[in-house]
């Protein structure tokens, strides 16, 4: 079964590809800020040494004096001190004079350094040691000069070790910074093209997991719509004035709703006697009652307030008046 086929497979490729990413951006990074350190301390002293071309046999040095100074204009410089990049308040000044192999005349007040830089760290460089050591006048001791620069002396001088730490100090960052390089470029960079028939199972498969929550989505979107519907169908009164929650298995609710409404102001009934006596009390001169035709039964609140239930009232009866039994029986009308 290939990588492709198997999940655990590919999941685990993927999980060793990021790691590696990872540790080969980390190791790149740092190679090359080790490169940018070791450029002033190691790399460029190295270089210093190799170009001035010291003599392989060293030469017979003698101190002619030394000068001990403080300040930062009196320091100069000094034949040693702890620390290539810390400046200077207090120095030691050493002179000395030594004869080179091939000639007779003597060279005298040449500055003695450690090393080409006059600087170190312990434990190394001890500048304390160096100037117990070589700061009195009329010590003897071998050092080495320079045939490019005669007015520079050194009391130590390994050119194997110093070829060493400058092939150290180029060829150990180099080589992981490029090992690291080319590993990504190797690993994305040089990566098959990608396989059509996978990127069209991958297609299928994103199309129905889209297509499956696009389903989900669409009913829970109807079954809000139904439920919202349903609350707000059983919320609203119907023409009764009863709700539609009402069901035969809550009859308190349905008579509690079909109860007229206690602010309803009592009904007064006037009869026909008191309508005849009315209409003939209100006779005009002239015997017109044509704006009393209407001998239906009145029905009126005893006061005027609103009503403001929905239930609706029954039917009322017309009552026949008298003069409309001596109407239809042919009888005259009463003066």
């Amino acid at each position: 079964m290939s990588a492709l086929e198997d999940p655990k497979a590919k999941s685990w490729t993927s999980t060793l590809r990021f790691y590696l990413t990872a540790v080969a951006v980390l190791v790149a990074c740092l190679s090359s800020f080790a490169f940018l350190f070791l450029v002033p301390f190691v790399i460029d002293p190295a270089f210093s040494t190799l170009f001035a071309e010291f003599a392989d046999e060293p030469t017979t040095c003698v101190t002619e004096s030394s000068e001990y100074k403080e300040g930062m204009s009196n320091c100069t410089w000094s034949s040693c001190r702890e620390g290539c990049t810390r400046e200077i308040f207090q120095c030691t000044q050493i002179y000395v004079k030594y004869t080179a192999a091939d000639e007779q005349v003597p060279h005298t007040s040449i500055p003695l350094y450690p090393n080409v830089k006059g600087c170190g760290y312990p434990p190394e460089v001890n500048c304390t040691e160096f100037n117990e050591n070589y700061s009195t006048p009329g010590t003897i001791f071998p050092c080495y000069y320079s045939k490019l620069m005669p007015d520079l002396a050194l009391t130590t001088l390994d050119l194997e070790k110093v070829k060493l730490d400058l092939i150290y100090a180029i060829a150990i960052p180099w080589s992981l910074f490029l090992v690291s390089i080319l590993y990504l470029l190797i690993t994305y960079a040089g990566m098959s093209k990608p396989d059509p028939k996978v990127d069209e199972q991958v297609e299928v498969k994103a199309s129905k997991g889209t297509s499956k929550v696009s389903a989900s989505n669409s009913m829970k979107s109807l079954s809000k719509s139904y439920q919202h519907g349903a609350s707000k169908a059983r919320e609203e009164p119907d023409d009764k004035g009863t709700g539609r929650d009402a069901s035969p298995d809550c009859p308190n609710a349905a008579a509690s709703q079909a109860k007229p409404s206690s602010h309803l102001p009592p009904l007064t009934t006037r009869t026909s006697t008191d309508t005849d006596s009315t209409r003939r009390s209100s006779k005009n001169p002239n015997g017109d009652d044509d704006a009393h035709r209407n001998d239906d039964l009145l029905l009126e609140p005893s006061s005027l307030q609103q009503v403001h239930s929905r239930r609706v009232l029954p039917p009322l009866e017309r009552v026949p008046t008298s003069k409309t039994l001596r109407s239809s029986a042919g009888l005259p009308e009463a003066s």
